[in-house]
C-alpha cells in the first residue's frame, strides 16, 4: 500500500511528542509512503498569525502569540521526521480577496466575528494544501508512480484512530463522520480526487464569491466543501471514525 502524505501550512508545536507519534503510529509505521510538503517558515519570523473567533474576533481561547512562536529548526525537524520527497518553504504571507470579504461580511454581518485576518489566515492554509498538491503533480509529470492514497495532515494533527486503508476504496473520499458538515482535520482519498486540493483558487474566483450566499457559515470548512462539489458528486464523500485532533501546546497529547 502506497499513500502520499502531503504535510502542509504552519508548522505548529513540533516539540509536542503526541502529534507526530500518533501519525507514525497510523500512517508512517503501516505503509509505504512518500512526503509533500509545503511550509511556511522563515528565519525572520517570531510567531505565527492565527485566527480569532471568540469575544468578537479578537481572540482565540486556546492559542496566542507566545504558544505560536517559530521554531528555527523546523524545517530541519521535519526534514527528519518526515523525509520529505519534495518540499517547499515560503516566509508566511497576509492574504486578501476585497470582493470575498465584503460577501461574507454582507451575509454573515451578524455574527461579528469575521476579520480579515481569518480570511487572510484561510486562504494561507489553502494556498498551502494546493502548493503542496502542485509539487504532487510534479512529481508525476516528472514520471513518479501514482500511490493508492493521498492523506492530508498537520503538524499539531493528533490521530486518535485511522481506518486500516486496505479495507477502503480508492474511488471514494473519505472523511471524519464526528459531524455532519465537512470535517477537515484530516481527509483520505484516491489520486482522482487531487483537484479538491485547489481551494485557495476556488476561493481568489468569482464564483466563491457568488457561492457565499448559499454557504452555512464562513468558516474553511465550507471553503472546502465547495472545492469540492466543484467536481465530484456528494456520493463520493464516505464519512468514516477517524478521531483526531489538533494539539494546542508543545505538552500535553489534546
Amino acid at each position: 500500500m502506497r499513500v502520499a502524505v502531503f504535510v502542509f501550512g504552519q508548522p505548529r508545536f513540533l516539540e509536542n511528542p503526541h502529534a507526530f507519534a500518533s501519525q507514525k503510529k497510523f500512517i508512517f509505521d503501516k505503509y509505504d509512503t512518500d512526503v509533500f510538503s509545503h511550509i511556511w517558515w522563515s528565519p525572520d519570523e517570531k510567531s505565527y498569525s492565527y485566527s480569532k473567533w471568540e469575544g468578537g474576533g479578537t481572540f482565540h481561547p486556546f492559542l496566542d502569540e507566545q504558544k505560536l512562536q517559530v521554531t528555527g529548526n523546523a524545517i530541519d525537524v521535519i526534514k527528519e521526521r518526515y523525509n520529505p520527497l519534495k518540499l517547499e518553504t515560503d516566509p508566511s504571507r497576509t492574504f486578501s480577496n476585497e470582493d470575498l470579504y465584503n460577501a461574507i461580511t454582507e451575509r454573515f454581518q451578524a455574527e461579528g466575528r469575521f476579520t480579515r485576518n481569518n480570511l487572510s489566515n484561510f486562504l494561507s492554509q489553502a494556498y498551502s494544501i494546493e502548493r503542496t498538491s502542485e509539487l504532487y503533480e510534479q512529481y508525476l509529470s516528472e514520471g513518479g508512480q501514482r500511490h493508492d492514497f493521498i492523506v492530508l495532515v498537520r503538524t499539531d494533527l493528533n490521530i486518535q484512530h485511522f481506518p486500516d486503508f486496505n479495507e477502503l476504496n480508492k474511488s471514494k473520499y473519505h472523511l471524519s463522520n464526528h459531524h455532519n458538515g465537512f470535517p477537515d482535520l484530516a481527509f483520505i482519498m484516491g489520486t482522482k480526487f487531487l483537484k479538491t486540493n485547489k481551494i485557495y483558487s476556488y476561493m481568489m474566483s468569482d464564483r466563491c464569491v457568488q457561492d457565499v450566499s448559499k454557504m452555512p457559515g464562513a468558516y474553511g470548512e465550507c471553503f472546502k466543501l465547495f472545492t469540492y462539489q466543484r467536481y465530484f458528486s456528494n456520493s463520493d464523500l464516505v464519512p468514516i471514525h477517524m478521531p483526531c485532533f489538533v494539539v494546542r501546546n508543545n505538552e500535553d497529547p489534546n
